[in-house]
């Protein structure tokens, strides 16, 4: 091979080395861009211990078309916190905030005091310290939750519950960039995801209150959920100091 055809070779290697060693593989930017992280926050303050069952609905005002959401009392004097994550896309300007949370869902099939069999579906919601219980949910009626994040919207639906699939609905909309709907089986939809477990009594989809064999039953599903509240900057809350019960 001639001199000069072995230079320009070596220098083209040179060069291809180079511009190898200084562009990393977008996987790695990726990985090295993402940050998770929890945030706990205080949104209230001290809250006084109240002695109420969790099964008393009394005094909650419910109709046909709305859901209650009942916070349940704590058991002694304490700051509540509530938890949220941040997160950073390697496409997005800046970290998103996303509010984690656990579902109980129960369904319930019980004689009324007439003795007919009667459909009640409730779920327990818990965030941090923070635990709402919801009653009446059905397939017409939803209740607004409350996510205690200040400055984000408190437009977090639960509902409507599908009887004919067993399957309870979310939304939530921030602006115009932020905001979807998802059921509880879906994995990630534009904002929002659950992952549940199956009936813990193994069935699959909607089951009948008025069977034929006439049976009272009840089954119960757990899930994880999480949505994107907004972007980062628009929450100024302090984050909450570690704080021990005073019991």
């Amino acid at each position: 091979m001639p001199p000069e055809f072995l230079l320009v070779f070596l220098l083209f290697l040179v060069i291809s080395i180079t511009a190898a060693t200084e562009q990393p593989p977008a996987l790695i930017i990726a990985l090295e861009d993402s940050n998770n992280s929890t945030i706990l926050l205080a949104p209230t303050p001290t809250i006084l211990a109240l002695d109420i069952p969790a099964d008393n609905t009394n005094s909650v005002h419910v109709n046909e078309n709305e859901a209650g959401a009942i916070l349940l009392p704590a058991t002694h004097t304490m700051t509540q916190t509530a938890r949220v994550t941040q997160t950073q896309r390697p496409k997005d300007p800046e970290p998103i905030i996303i509010f984690p949370f656990h579902l109980s869902l129960t369904e319930n099939c019980s004689r009324s005091p007439s003795l007919k069999l009667e459909r009640s579906i409730t779920a327990i919601v818990t965030n941090g310290d923070w635990i709402t219980r919801l009653v009446n949910l059905g397939p017409n009626t939803a209740a607004t939750v409350n996510h205690r994040i200040p400055d984000y919207p408190r437009t977090l639906r639960i509902g409507p519950y599908d009887t004919q699939k067993g399957e309870l609905r979310f939304s939530y909309k921030n602006g115009a960039e932020w905001g979807c709907e998802w059921g509880d089986g879906e994995s990630w939809r534009v904002c929002g995801e659950c992952r549940a477990s199956g009936w813990d009594n193994g069935e699959k989809g909607g089951w009948e209150c008025d069977r034929e064999d006439g049976k009272e039953w009840k089954r119960t599903k757990e899930m994880d959920c999480s949505f994107i509240l907004g972007w980062k900057h628009q929450l100024h809350a302090p984050p909450a100091k570690p704080q021990k019960p005073d019991c």
